[in-house]
């Protein structure tokens, strides 16, 4: 247990911390170059300002974290971020497969390319968020803000129920068995979408464009 230690400045670089409580751990100026904290318990630490880049944090919990300025890797599987203002952050191609991003600010992220399999980020702010060619298979979108973001194609499975998505785009999507229950889909263009197994229950379509849509086994 490491919980509210003073460890500023420290080199940790190729240490093992996985599964250690760290939480309010005060890393300021710390070296964790290739450290391992795959589990790792970090909630109100400050991390500021770190570099991350080459550090393991598979599974670790970032909650009320201040990440201020850090250098996330590229693989964030399964980690534990919600509540966390990530606002402007470029998470292009990042692997968030898994994730919990419940209720973080992820407005304006460019996360172009990334992996939102099977992510959790019901309430998240995406206002403004760039996710074209992101991979959301499965992924939790329930009363995230939408506003303005670009959404991808690949949504299969994906939970968007509730979602303002009037006027979007979203022709030739995959959305195949995606929960889009009570979402505003007024306006939406869903030419050659493919909508099989959707649960549409309570889905405002006025106007929405169905033109080749597959539809087959939707409710």
């Amino acid at each position: 247990n490491l919980a509210d230690l003073n460890l500023t400045r420290r080199d940790l670089s190729g240490v093992d911390l996985s599964n250690a409580n760290l939480c309010n751990v005060n890393f300021s100026g710390c070296n964790l170059r290739g450290a391992n904290l795959q589990g790792a318990k970090l909630e109100g630490a400050n991390l500021r300002n770190i570099d991350l880049t080459e550090t393991d944090v598979a599974h670790a919990f970032f909650v009320k974290a201040d990440l201020t300025g850090v250098k996330l890797p590229r693989v964030l599987t399964g980690v534990n971020l919600e509540w966390l203002n990530l606002a402007g952050r470029d998470l292009s191609g990042v692997n968030l497969n898994n994730a919990n991003l419940s209720n973080a600010n992820l407005s304006s992220c460019n996360l172009h390319g990334a992996n939102l399999s099977s992510a959790n980020m019901n309430g998240a702010n995406l206002r403004d968020a760039n996710l074209t060619e992101a991979a959301a298979a499965e992924a939790n979108f329930c009363k995230a803000d939408l506003t303005g973001a670009k959404l991808p194609q690949a949504l299969a499975g994906a939970n968007i129920a509730g979602a303002n998505l009037a006027g979007r785009d979203l022709s030739g999507a995959n959305l195949q068995h995606a929960d889009l229950r009570n979402a505003d889909l007024r306006g939406t263009n869903l030419t050659s979408a493919s909508l099989t197994g959707c649960n549409l229950s309570g889905v405002m379509l006025q106007g929405t464009s169905l033109h080749g849509a597959d539809l087959s086994d939707a409710d």
